[in-house]
């Protein structure tokens, strides 16, 4: 295994999901300056499963793989870094702040802004 991040200050935050929440979390964390990550085995989730969305903001309607593409798109031109892979762990350590995320090829750390 990999690293892709030998300290957790490298990457400001690492998000798990290609689906619109992800998709949403990575383009406005990036656009605040974050070094983001996002870790999906695919992008679009349900959505790509819909030919018309009507209930999008900003958008009368729109298909499910266009919006996607587009929430993809914007989120790589603010510098979010995507990484197709399944997560097989999450550890979290809340003594020092810091989450730890594995797929089967990298192993990787971050700050982590909530532990519960």
């Amino acid at each position: 295994m990999s690293f892709a991040s030998d300290s957790f200050e490298k990457n400001d935050i690492i998000i798990i999901g290609g689906a619109s929440p992800g998709l949403s979390a990575a383009l406005y964390a990036s656009r605040q300056g974050l070094k983001t990550i996002l870790i999906t085995k695919d992008i679009g989730g349900q959505a790509l499963l819909t030919n018309n969305i009507q209930n999008y903001p900003a958008f009368e309607h729109i298909g499910g793989f266009e919006l996607m593409s587009k929430l993809e798109r914007q989120a790589r031109v603010f510098g979010t870094e995507f990484i197709y892979e399944e997560v097989t762990y999450i550890v979290e350590n809340c003594i020092r702040q810091s989450c730890r995320h594995a797929t089967s090829r990298v192993d990787m750390s971050c700050p982590a802004w909530r532990c519960s």
